[in-house]
Parts: structure tokens; C-alpha cells; sequence
């Protein structure tokens, strides 16, 4: 029986919190506790604040490269790609956390598709040879995007059962495959031979963390990607080589996952109630009307934010603790005992801090509230053994929020507004 299964990287995610103080401030003219606290704002997860902070800080000084640094981050949280690039521009390649900040302007570039420019930043800053080779690969065959109108996917059995993960057929160069939908991955996620089938050729990027798992991380591109009626060219892939003394569970030798770098191609709606994927055009207004017209009309809405290249956060509550920032992780998937799929998962130390009795064992049952946005639900099981938060920036996740939760619901992923779209499954 599968128990646990996460094909979530946590690869390339720095860590970078500036709380202010002495020895923590880029010169200006700004009262140091004024930037200070805006930067603890985003180390908790209130982006909003923290921008309305970096804001205020900029009015008096525009070149305060600390609240230059903040804009960009709370820029690139907000889906604001192009503004990162153009702070980016006016920071001063001075600033002492220049070079550090790079990598988030690489990442609003390839949101954009304009891997060139990723690829030239990426020259220009000195980042590691790997990723130098993978961005002018990208460059050169960069992410061609084709959908006419909405197209309906159904999903489908695979390896993993429906309820704790939905999969959809697809084609990949040519190959009719099951691939599993996960807002925890990249663009594609395959292992080894599954590349080798598809003839895709990889190389070797660095280390990350699959199934809780430390792996080597390798990446290659696909020519083709084919989703119901969307055709995707030179999509990006992870391939990911277990240790031999830690393999991937049996079974699933040849999972696939299609990631959010995907779903962010179109507009798109997960559709629980009926089982289905819908994916529309982009930036099109009646594609999004007739979309719109398959999806539930009382839908609730809420922001979500981007963290570096492909995660998503929201902010939400436990037990109606303040705001706590979560990533949302259709492919972590925790089964106890009885083969109930945890909703959310912690470390104990979180758990504990939000008043919930905890004394030993991964899971918790009970009356455990999770809310995410304006939804909240009591009831589910949670996860308390050994998941720890992420960290981007500074900016570290509470929680990680699975398929647990998110099955409940039909929801619509706007990228172009940054928004949710939520109604409950009947």
C-alpha cells in the first residue's frame, strides 16, 4: 500500500531572510526599523503588507536598494514579472545581495518565455555553470504554446488511485502516456527510463529532494507535449535518479507528472466534480467566458503567489490561528494506516505551536480546522512527522496544503489575475 509519495523538488529554493538592523541596511536615508519591519512582514508571509512597507520606504528614498530588493520579491510574488526585471535594472550591481537576487530575475524571465534574457542574466551574474548550460539550452529552443480553443480532459486511472491523485492521458513525443497532475512540480517530471523511452536527453543539474528523498537532478526537454487539444513544444524536463539504496517505490518506476509550468500556459480550472482538466486560452476573453460557463457559478475567490519558479502559496489558518502562508501541493501525497489521505502536513513544532495536542506518530485525527482563503473545513487527518516548511527568499511556508484539501473543490486557476476560483464539490 502506497503511504507516501511526494514528487515535489525543493531544489534551487535560496534562503535569504533580511530582518534589518545593524550591519543588516544598504545606505540610505530611511529609519532602519521602517525597512526592517517591512522585510519581517515578508518573512511571515503577508506579501500585501510587506510591499505597502517597501513602498513607503521608496517614496522618501527611490534608490534604497533594500526596498528595491523587497519590491522585486513581493513583485515577483504577485505575478508582476515584468516589473522584477525593471527594478532589477535600476538596482545598483553594487548592492551587496546583487548577484543572490539574480536568480529571481531569471525566474520572472522564463514566467515571461523570454528565456534569452534568463540566459543572458544568467551569464552576466556568474551563476553556476549547470544552469548556465541549461538556460542558453532553453534559449535555443524555447517553450512554444498552441491552443485554439477550450478543450476538456478527463482524467484517468494510473498508478496512483484517482481520489489521492488525478492523472490525464497525454502524448509525449509521440508516446500515448497516464500523467499525473502536481502544483508541486515544474513543467514535466519523469524518472530515468521513462526518459530514455521518450528519447529524451538529459543532463546533470545539481541535488534535490523527491518522495522526501535526496536525488540527483537532471533535466532535459521534450519536443513535444500534447493535452487534449493544447500542443506543447520543448517543454522542460525533470528527470529525477534515485539512490540505488533508496529507490522509488514499486510501482511507480513510471510516473509522470505534469506541473504547474503547464497549467500556467492556460487558463485553467481542476475540476473535481466532474473529473476533469479544462484548459482555455490565455489572455482571451471569450475563451475565459465559455470556460467559465463549464464551472459551478457560486465560486469563491482568493489570491494565490508564486515562489521561485514553479510553487504556490495562500495564505490560510489552522484552527483559526492568524494568517499562516501555505504551499499548495497536489502531489504530496500522505495515506495513514486506514488509507486516509492527509490534507496538510507540518513539523511537529509547528503543530504544536498551533495548540494541537501532538504527542508522537505522523498522523493527527480529529477536529483539526484548516481554512485556505475564505474556505475552511474540520475533520481531516494532518501530517506530523518529518515535513518541513519551504523557504524562498526568506519567505518560509507554514505548511504544505495536498489533494486532501484541494479534492473538495472545483477550482479555476486565473494566472493572468493571480487568482483562485473555488466551489465546493456537492
Amino acid at each position: 500500500m502506497l503511504t507516501t509519495f511526494c514528487f515535489t523538488f525543493l531544489f534551487c529554493l535560496c534562503s535569504l531572510c533580511v530582518l534589518g538592523g545593524p550591519g543588516g541596511l544598504a545606505a540610505g536615508n530611511e529609519d532602519p526599523p521602517a525597512i526592517g519591519s517591512a522585510w519581517r512582514l515578508w518573512c511571515q508571509g503577508r506579501i500585501d503588507e510587506a510591499r505597502t512597507a517597501a513602498l513607503a520606504v521608496l517614496e522618501k528614498d527611490p534608490s534604497h536598494s533594500e526596498a528595491l530588493h523587497l519590491r522585486i520579491l513581493t513583485s515577483f510574488a504577485t505575478g508582476k514579472f515584468e516589473e522584477c526585471a525593471v527594478d532589477f535594472e535600476a538596482l545598483d550591481d553594487s548592492y551587496h545581495r546583487y548577484t543572490g537576487l539574480a536568480p529571481v530575475i531569471v525566474d520572472a524571465y522564463l514566467h515571461l518565455n523570454r528565456p534569452a534574457d534568463a540566459a543572458a542574466l544568467g551569464a552576466k551574474t556568474g551563476q553556476p555553470a549547470g544552469v548556465r548550460k541549461w538556460l542558453d539550452k532553453r534559449s535555443r529552443r524555447p517553450l512554444k504554446v498552441k491552443l485554439d480553443e477550450t478543450t476538456v480532459i478527463p482524467f484517468t486511472e494510473s498508478q496512483i488511485p484517482l481520489d489521492l491523485m488525478p492523472a490525464v492521458p497525454v502524448e509525449i513525443n509521440g508516446l500515448p502516456l497516464i500523467a499525473n497532475l502536481d502544483t508541486g512540480g515544474a513543467f514535466l517530471a519523469m524518472a530515468p527510463g521513462m526518459a530514455q523511452r521518450l528519447g529524451i536527453e538529459t543532463s546533470i543539474h545539481g541535488v534535490g529532494l523527491a518522495n522526501m528523498t535526496r536525488v540527483t537532478y537532471l533535466k532535459g526537454l521534450a519536443d513535444e507535449l500534447r493535452l487534449g487539444g493544447a500542443s506543447l513544444a520543448n517543454v522542460p524536463v525533470d528527470v529525477i535518479r534515485f539512490p540505488e539504496d533508496k529507490p522509488l517505490p514499486p510501482g511507480l518506476e513510471d510516473l509522470l507528472v505534469v506541473g504547474t509550468n503547464v497549467l500556467e500556459q492556460f487558463f485553467t480550472t481542476w475540476d473535481n466534480g466532474n473529473k476533469r482538466l479544462v484548459l482555455s486560452p490565455r489572455g482571451r476573453e471569450s475563451s475565459r467566458k465559455k470556460h467559465l460557463a463549464l464551472v459551478p457559478p457560486d465560486r469563491s475567490e482568493m489570491d494565490f503567489f508564486y515562489l521561485a519558479d514553479h510553487h504556490l502559496g495562500a495564505l490560510g489558518s489552522i484552527n483559526g490561528s492568524d494568517s499562516l502562508f501555505f504551499h499548495v501541493d497536489t502531489g504530496l501525497v500522505l495515506m495513514d494506516g486506514q488509507g486516509r489521505q492527509a490534507a496538510l502536513a507540518a513539523t511537529a513544532k509547528s503543530i504544536k505551536k498551533w495548540g494541537i495536542p501532538y504527542e508522537s506518530g505522523p498522523f493527527i485525527d480529529g477536529t483539526v480546522s484548516i481554512a485556505l482563503g475564505p474556505l475552511e473545513e474540520s475533520g481531516h487527518i494532518i501530517h506530523a512527522a518529518g515535513m518541513k516548511s519551504i523557504s524562498w527568499q526568506g519567505l518560509a511556508t507554514e505548511a504544505t496544503l495536498s489533494h486532501g484539501f484541494t479534492k473538495n473543490y472545483v477550482w479555476t486557476m486565473d494566472f493572468d489575475n493571480r487568482t483562485w476560483l473555488f466551489t465546493k464539490v456537492e
